[in-house]
């Protein structure tokens, strides 16, 4: 997955020359997998995040709060 999103930022750019940064939504679930998911592929971008080519915008997806929930937020951003 962090190897595609860096694949996609400078595809991104060429597309886009106003984009600055490709924004990206991770969306895990609150378990050992989806933590251990999400804290690999937060620190296999972090060179893209400093770098301000990508922003990772981070949603927890539980019972309480599924993934149409979240697509308001999602939009805004």
């Amino acid at each position: 997955m962090a190897k595609w999103v860096q694949e996609q930022v400078p595809l991104l750019l060429e597309r886009h020359p106003n984009q600055k940064f490709l924004p990206t939504a991770l969306f895990h679930e609150p378990n050992s997998f989806g933590e251990f998911l999400h804290r690999q592929l937060t620190h296999e971008l972090q060179p893209q995040v400093r770098a301000k080519k990508v922003v990772l915008y981070n949603f927890e997806v539980t019972d309480q709060v599924e993934f149409a929930d979240l697509m308001p937020q999602l939009w805004c951003r």
